[in-house]
């Protein structure tokens, strides 16, 4: 059964203004989604408006909508230095927790506390960019273990805000995400770092590291949720996964999920190169309805989106453009505009975010 999680979110929300679309300026953020006449959603929150944005509403017979008031602009606040730095730290612990696991040492879960409480506190909607530009910064900057551990946190602590979690199971989500793999520090690195592909024994072996996992933090001062998040982020709802097969009930495994397989499709690895993110989307959102929370995943991948209009792409025939436009429900159908300001509606595959 697919359950939707609404535990209740502490975190004070940015203030916003209701604005008529005309008046809109290029920059301005979207403080709520915007739904049709019909019920769909045209765009979601935290999205930049821009000129083909402004065409699109009218189009759409919108005459009005929220925008963040001047200051309170998500990714626009002046801690943005301190949480950036902050992030950085937690990749400098987290690499200290796995190097003193990996020497034989207890797992030091009070460090993990530390970090998690450290990097929350900056978890509001506000820095919700800051994150996404961080995680897009070290994606290069390390080994792929540490930054997929860092990375899926990440990714776990965005969607636990946009889910409306607490700060207390926001934090649990990014501790999760930090810890999901640490039972790959067991796993042979001669397979771990095999560049091709893995025989059916191989495999085998890798799935143990959710078993493994478990065992590291299996200790008294660790939530029982997390500790199944560790041991299930590879279960999925039509109980093909493992280690057991089942389905998982707890959120924040399937929480990790999520971010987990969405951050390895998109990340280069020793035996492939990532995909972008509209690839990984498009599999979300198709094969992954009947893997993962289907909820979760439209939450995820319509929040995400948001923060790539105005990016620029690489393109399949060489040239560069601007995102436009995304529509939530259906990312792969992108608009872009030309470095020439001619408005592409016909789809060109993007190779890269640049």
């Amino acid at each position: 059964m697919n359950h939707t999680y609404h535990p209740r979110y502490t975190q004070k929300a940015p203030e916003f203004t209701e604005r008529s679309v005309k008046d809109c300026t290029h920059g301005d953020i979207l403080a709520s989604d915007v739904f049709n006449l019909a019920g769909c959603k045209l765009l979601s929150a935290n999205t930049e408006i821009n000129g083909y944005i402004k065409d699109h509403l009218s189009l759409n017979g919108i005459r009005r909508v929220n925008i963040y008031s001047c200051g309170e602009q998500p990714g626009k606040g002046t801690s943005d230095e301190i949480a950036v730095n902050d992030y950085r730290n937690a990749v400098i612990c987290l690499k200290g927790i796995f190097l003193d696991v990996t020497a034989g040492r207890a797992l030091d879960f009070g460090r993990i506390k530390q970090i998690s409480n450290v990097v929350v506190k900056h978890s509001g909607i506000q820095n919700n960019a800051n994150i996404i530009k961080f995680i897009h910064k070290i994606r290069s900057a390390d080994g792929y273990t540490y930054t997929h551990s860092v990375h899926v946190a990440f990714y776990s602590l965005l969607l636990a805000v946009w889910l409306q979690f607490s700060e207390e199971d926001t934090a649990l989500a990014f501790q999760a995400g930090l810890l999901h793999d640490v039972g790959k520090i067991k796993i042979p690195k001669s397979i771990l770092k095999k560049p091709g592909s893995l025989t059916a024994e191989e495999f085998d072996v890798i799935k143990t590291h959710t078993t493994l996992g478990f065992d590291f933090v299996d200790i008294p001062q660790v939530d029982s949720r997390l500790k199944q998040a560790v041991l299930s982020h590879h279960e999925r709802l039509n109980g093909s996964g493992y280690p057991l097969g089942i389905i998982p009930e707890d959120p924040f495994a399937r929480i990790v999920a999520i971010a987990d397989v969405y951050d390895a499709m998109t990340s280069d690895r020793v035996y492939k190169k990532g995909v972008t993110p509209f690839k990984a989307f498009n599999f979300l959102l198709s094969e992954g309805l009947a893997l993962f929370d289907s909820h979760m995943l439209h939450i995820f991948v319509s929040n995400l989106t948001a923060y790539l209009t105005g990016s620029r792409v690489l393109l399949a025939d060489g040239e560069t453009a601007a995102l436009v436009y995304i529509p939530p429900d259906n990312p792969e159908r992108y608009i872009l505009r030309a470095e020439s300001g001619t408005v592409n509606e016909i789809y060109t595959e993007i190779v890269a975010i640049l």
